[in-house]
Formats: C-alpha cells, structure tokens, sequence
C-alpha cells in the first residue's frame, strides 16, 4: 500500500492536463459558492516538463498570468533532483507561483552528488519558510585512522594527509567535514570543511588554507568526518560585481545535509546573503546534517538589514573575509556552529547580533569580533588555535560582547576589549600569547544575572 507520503509526492514530468481540468472544476465550484472557499478547496497546477526545464534560473518570486496552485494544510509535496527536475534552479521555477498554506511543506529533495553551477539561487517566494532543500539521503561517515603529516607550502598554505579507513567513496575535488575532533593541543584546528586535492591508497590529502603553527605540536586521535552528501559547487561567471550563490530575499525554511562551495575564492563572492528582514532555518544539527559554506573570497554567510536566522551545526571554512557575518540589525543564532579558517569567525557589526551556544572558531584572525553596534552573546563558546597574532574575543569600538563558559586557547590574545565592552563569566584563557590584552570586566556579571541592556 503506498505511503501518506507517496501520495503526496508530485511527478513534475507527468502530463498535468487532468490537473488542469480539476482546478478549473474546483474554481468553478468555488465561483458557485460565492468564491469564500477557495483556500479549503486544494488543487495542483504544473507546468509542463518543456516549460520547468530552464538554462537559466528564476525566482520564486516571477509573475505568472495563470491563477496560483495551493498546497493544503498538513499536506508535504517532495519534488526530486534530478529525477523529477534537472536542478534545483527548475525546482524553484516550477513552484513560483504556488501558494503554501500553513501548516505545509515543500521539500526539494537532491540526490546525492556533485552539481556545478554558475547563476545565483534567487530565493523570493512569499511562502518561503514552508519550503526547503534537503539531501535525499546521507552520505556515510568516513572512519578516522590518524594523522600522517602536516605540510607547509611555499605560499604561506598547508596540506594535511589523513588516513581514514576507506576511501571508496572519495574523488579530487569533493570537499570533506571534520567536526567533533578529540585529542591534545589545539586539535581543534582539524576541525573544517576541506577540498580533497590529493587521494593515493588510503590517505586524503586536504587543502587546509594558511598555516597554522599551533597544529604542529597538536594531535588527533578521533574525529567525526563526512562527506557533504550534496555539493553545489558554484563559479561565478562575473568576477566585476557582487556574487551571492545562495541570495534568500524572502525566506527558506530549511537547509540540511548541503554544502555551498565554490570553486575558486573569487573576491567579490559570498556562499550565502539574507536580508532586509528575510529568514532562514538550516539543518538539524551536529554530524552531516547542518549546512556546511566554504571556499569563497568575502563570506560564507552574511545575514543583514534585520534578517533572521537560525542555524543547528552549520560550517563555515576557507572563507577570506567573515564566517558568519550580521549586520544592520541582522539576528543570526547558532547553535554547534563551526568557524574554520575564516578571516573573522562570528561578526557583528552595525548593529546586529550573534548569539552562538557551543560554537567554535578556529584558526581565525579573530574568533568572534563585535564592532559599532554589534552585539556577541557567547555561552559555552571557544576560540582555538588561531593564527600567531590572532584575538579570540575582540569588542572594538561600540561593540559588545558576554561571554559565559568561553574558552581561549592557542591564540595571540584571548580575549581584548579595545575600546569596546567585554563581559566575561568562568572564562578560561590557557595557552595563549597574551590572556588578556586588555582586561575585561568579569565582576560585572555573574551567572543567573541579565544582560546588560
């Protein structure tokens, strides 16, 4: 017998005439009944297979001349990749001019693989947050075995080969996520999303961006190690403007088991842009669910203009100017957030806000910086093994950070209050150059007190 959720699945590249004749019989019925039942009375408009298939993508938010389908309450609609649409950006266009009642979903389920992609994903249906991108099914873990050796490049980078158990599984050029890491020193800084750029028997060798000193003296002994199970590998075609490769202008609900990648580090580029007050979901947190964002030249994730965003055990690696970066009045919280080889792990700027429980930042210039408005809330946070010269909690000028539980380690300064305020609970700075650069206000707040307004 099939399944609730067979019954809801909808095949895109079906004929949808007799779809069409149920429609203009229920707008009928509708008409007859003075048109005040129309949200109760549910039907699906598709377009043809010919007119989904698209070269270049649209919005959610393009115009149609044909009346909006509706998606019932409690009903969930699976649309397929690639099986029932070549890619996401025709998945998009097929439901531009849906409308999603509360209470429904829209999942656009991907097969595993990896996809390249030059066009922006545009994100602007007013149902958005009913609407989400998903990996039809995980990719395995890949079983740790240690360490064969750090390596330091003439260009200021390094490589580091690990054994894992197998790997099958694994080509040049797919991208791998070390998280959960055990072990001594700053091991910590193992932890990221890596390009493979060299595979030979059971070692992988990973591009691990600029050279970290600390992870000489340190070692691993387990880690937690996927492979992203879809991977939007995306190249921008013009490197003279702004490029955002996921730009969410009204809201997604939920992003899971998906890694936005890019190429080459264009300079102008960023993984993903919310803003002027859209929202956003990812992941379920921890393993290989979250959302991972790596390799580009601005941000991984930018939330601005009064976004909000939650995001469960999401990744940023390899990204030269900000992991996750919030500004204008932007609210972004983290939960297991991962920061990894970022220019700046966690930043709020102009007034917007992070609040990150149990997220690390890893060799980074600084691990969680706030500035001109900008408010960190750090619970049970950490900072490790930074570069040389690094900061792992830095309030600038304007800027405030409450740090409760924080730990510092392994970086230049643990934590500096230059000319902003920093709040500090049961800190923990070990290991580090300079513990405080300059000192903190660690009587001003005691656990179980409020925030400061």
């Amino acid at each position: 017998m099939p399944s609730q959720h067979d019954q809801d699945r909808v095949d895109l590249a079906a004929s949808t005439r007799p779809r069409r004749l149920l429609f203009a019989v229920v707008v009928a019925i509708a008409s007859a009944l003075g048109g005040g039942t129309v949200g109760a009375l549910v039907a699906f408009r598709l377009a043809p297979a010919a007119s989904v298939v698209s070269s270049t993508p649209e919005t959610f938010g393009s115009t149609s001349a044909v009346r909006p389908s509706f998606v019932a309450a409690a009903t969930r609609v699976t649309i397929r990749v690639p099986e029932d649409v070549p890619g996401i950006a025709e998945a998009v266009s097929s439901i531009a001019d849906w409308r999603i009642s509360a209470g429904a979903f829209v999942d656009i389920r991907v097969a595993p693989g990896r996809y390249a992609i030059s066009a922006p994903l545009v994100f602007a249906h007013p149902d958005g947050r009913r609407i989400g991108i998903s990996a039809a099914s995980a990719a395995p873990a890949l079983h740790f075995v240690k360490v064969d050796s750090i390596n330091r490049l003439a260009n200021g980078s390094m490589t580091v080969i690990m054994r894992l158990k197998s790997t099958t599984s694994l080509s040049i050029d797919d991208w791998i996520r070390v998280t959960a890491t055990e072990g001594s020193g700053s091991h910590e800084a193992f932890r990221g999303l890596f390009r493979i750029v060299g595979l030979e028997g059971e070692q992988v060798r990973l591009a691990y961006g600029s050279y970290s000193p600390t992870l000489a003296d340190a070692q691993l002994t387990s880690a937690m190690i996927f492979k992203p199970a879809v991977q939007l590998v995306f190249t921008p075609t013009d490197t003279m403007t702004d490029y955002f490769a996921f730009d969410i202008l009204t809201a997604l609900g939920n992003i899971s088991n998906v890694a936005i990648l890019a190429a080459t580090p264009t300079s102008r580029a960023s993984g993903l842009r919310h803003g002027d007050g859209a929202t956003l979901v990812t992941g379920t947190g921890g393993g290989d669910g979250g959302l991972s964002i790596g390799g580009w030249g601005r941000h991984c994730m930018w939330a601005f203009r009064n976004a909000q965003a939650t995001v469960d055990g999401i990744t940023v690696s390899g990204c030269r100017s900000g992991g996750i970066y919030a500004s204008q009045g932007a609210q972004v919280e983290a939960v297991r957030g991962l920061a990894s080889g970022t220019g700046i792990g966690f930043a709020a700027v102009d007034g917007g806000q992070i609040t990150c429980s149990r997220c690390v930042a890893t060799r980074s210039t600084t691990g969680f910086l706030a500035v001109a408005g900008g408010r960190v809330i750090a619970a049970n946070a950490r900072a490790v093994g930074g570069m040389e010269a690094s900061t792992g909690y830095r309030a600038w000028p304007g800027g405030f950070i409450w740090a409760e539980g924080a730990v510092a380690t392994y970086n230049g300064s643990g934590f500096a209050a230059e000319g902003g305020t920093l709040w500090i609970a049961g800190a923990t700075a070990s290991h580090n150059k300079v513990a405080f650069s300059d000192p903190p206000q660690p009587s001003l707040l005691q656990p179980g007190r409020q925030l400061p307004p």
